[in-house]
Parts: C-alpha cells; structure tokens; sequence
C-alpha cells in the first residue's frame, strides 16, 4: 500500500458523480440524505426503540412496523433533514448477515429514492463493511456499475465513508486500481 499525501482532500468522479472520501466521524457538509447500513428489525441503529418524533411512546410501541422484519435489499425512508435512508442488507439470523445483492439492490433502491427526491448530495458509508466484512473495492465497483446503468442526475455528489485507515488505499483504487472505476 502506498499513502497518497494531500489527494484525500480532493475529488474524483465515479461514473460521471463527484466523489469525497471522508473518513467516520468527521463533519461533513449539508447534505440532503444519509445512508445507512441496517437490519431487518432496525436493530443495528436502535431505531425500533426511538422515540417516534410525531407522537408519545405510547403510540411509537402500538405502531406495527415497529415489531415487522423490512425486506432485505430495502430502503427505508425517515423524515427530516437530512433525509435518513435505512439500506437494509443484514439479517442477523444468518451467518453472514449480509448478501452482495441485497447490498446491490439496496443501492438501486437508494439511487431511485434520490433521483424521485432529487437528493443533490447524498452521504453513506462502503455498505457491508460497517457491519460486515463485504470487500470496499467490490462495494465501489458495484456503486460504479449502478451509476452508470442508471445514469441519474440525483444525486449530484456522494461523501463515501470509511475508517480513516482505509482511505489512502481506497482513494487509490479509485484513482489509479480499477480501470473505469474513476473517470
């Protein structure tokens, strides 16, 4: 592996989109929409036990879709701002609890849900490797196969991200170890 200075602050193109590596935790800009990586039962982001933010306790624990598994390869749409996308590829019943085309359809669903929304910027992390061991490198091929497929003008800018450790390595690939993958 080979530390690239001062290139993680700049952006390249993954199927025509502007791309920003950033790595958990840092700040990041407006945004319209997060992704996130979740679970059948909304286990892994506790939202099951969140207060709902229309209505008492009470009225969040009566309500059904609360305690009914989401389909895996879903997403789940929240209100607020920005936008909260639950991309649901694991179930924790299995072993592993993810699967590469929920993984696959899961992002469909969530470039669709942002082209319908017209969702400008979008943040998410590499799905399947924040609670699963799903390779980045084939995570951003697949993103990049879905861009180009789909060719949507929503969203404008994707912030991918990734542990800080892992960012040189994958800045690389998108720069200089995937022929196409950046352009």
């Amino acid at each position: 592996m080979r530390v690239i200075r001062g290139r993680l602050d700049r952006t390249t193109t993954i199927a025509g989109v502007p791309v920003r590596l950033t790595p958990f935790g840092a700040p990041l800009p407006e945004v319209d929409a997060v992704l996130l990586e979740e679970d059948t039962y909304r286990l892994l982001s506790g939202e099951p036990f969140r207060l709902s933010r229309t209505g008492p306790l009470r009225q969040t624990i009566r309500d059904p879709e609360h305690f009914r598994p989401a389909r895996p390869g879903s997403v789940l749409v929240r209100p607020g701002h920005p936008l909260l996308l639950l991309a649901i590829i694991h179930d924790l019943d299995l072993s592993p609890s993810w699967r590469e085309h929920w993984i696959e359809a899961a992002v469909e669903t969530a470039l669709l849900i942002a082209e319908e929304r017209r969702l400008r910027r979008l943040a998410l992390p590499l799905l399947g490797t924040v609670h699963g061991r799903h390779s980045a490198e084939r995570f951003l091929n697949l993103l990049r196969d879905k861009l180009a497929a789909l060719r949507p003008a929503y969203p404008q800018r994707l912030w991918l991200m990734a542990e800080r450790a892992d960012l040189p390595a994958l800045f690389e690939f998108l720069l200089e170890g995937a022929p196409g993958l950046a352009d």
